[in-house]
């Protein structure tokens, strides 16, 4: 025999936080400081200009690559609802 319980890894709430990301889902670029753009400076003449970030694409962040910028994920030790099964321990007399 078996019983229904709460997941305990998710406490029922189907989904976890990732670990990697806190669940932000993205990281600041640390190529660019999260400007999304970095200052070019030509090793001849010294003129400065802007140039957009290659690391994240002048976003200043990129995706976690963990939860794909979810920032959560699906909790695998439950049915998806919730919950999972338990089989009781049987009595004997």
């Amino acid at each position: 025999m078996s019983t229904i319980e709460q997941c305990e890894e998710c406490e029922g709430k189907k989904r976890l936080k990732c670990e990697d990301c806190e669940g932000k889902g993205e990281f600041e670029c640390e190529e660019c400081d999260a400007g999304g753009t970095w200052t070019c400076v030509c090793p001849d003449c010294g003129h400065e200009h802007k140039a957009k970030c290659d690391d994240c694409d002048g976003k200043g962040v990129y995706d976690c690559e963990a939860c794909d910028g979810h920032g959560e994920w699906d909790c695998e030790d439950c049915d998806g609802r919730g919950f999972h099964e338990v089989e009781d321990e049987e009595e004997t007399a």
